[in-house]
């Protein structure tokens, strides 16, 4: 984007899979050169095709409010959301982020909706997917999403559904 923003910094375990919900992903540049660095082996990052869904609308309603605004002309705001959508493509082509679709979490779903019922949907089919996903991390820039998935409650939801937990958490933390 061509507005910068602070940087998002990921302390990654050897092994570890992160899944990347769509305010991580049109956060900044940053979290694309966390991606293109993640090549060392620490962590495979997976994202599925609602968080790219979910990014790209976040990312032009961002670009039509600086362009109403007057911030930015409707030129630059296309060059914008190309390049964002090329570092998305170009990450996935090389290897450096797993898409995956959200299909098949169904089961996994109705467990996370009944125990996180005032959670958005969006936020439980993520929780769902990175699970599915064997996912250690879900990250979110989402501090509502954070504060009501707490740990001992997911452990539920893994638990029941027969899969390991995954821990809810802000890319800096």
């Amino acid at each position: 984007m061509s507005k910068s923003r602070s940087a998002v910094v990921v302390n990654v375990k050897k092994g570890q899979r992160h899944y990347y919900d769509a305010c991580t992903l049109d956060v900044n540049e940053d979290i694309y050169r966390k991606l293109l660095n993640a090549k060392n082996g620490k962590i495979q990052p997976v994202t599925s095709h609602l968080s790219i869904g979910e990014a790209v609308g976040n990312v032009c309603f961002k670009l039509d409010k600086r362009i109403k605004s007057g911030k930015l002309d409707e030129d630059q705001a296309r060059n914008d959301l190309n390049l964002f959508v090329t570092h998305l493509f170009n990450c996935q082509s090389a290897g450096l982020l797993k898409v995956v679709g959200n299909d098949g979490v169904e089961k996994i779903l109705e467990v996370v909706l009944s125990k996180f019922g005032g959670l958005d949907l969006t936020d439980c089919v993520h929780l769902a997917t990175a699970m599915r996903e064997d996912c250690n991390v879900l990250l979110t820039m989402d501090g509502e999403f954070v504060k009501r998935t707490k740990k001992k409650r997911v452990k539920e939801v893994a638990d029941e559904v027969g899969l390991n937990s995954v821990s809810v958490r802000e890319p800096n933390n």
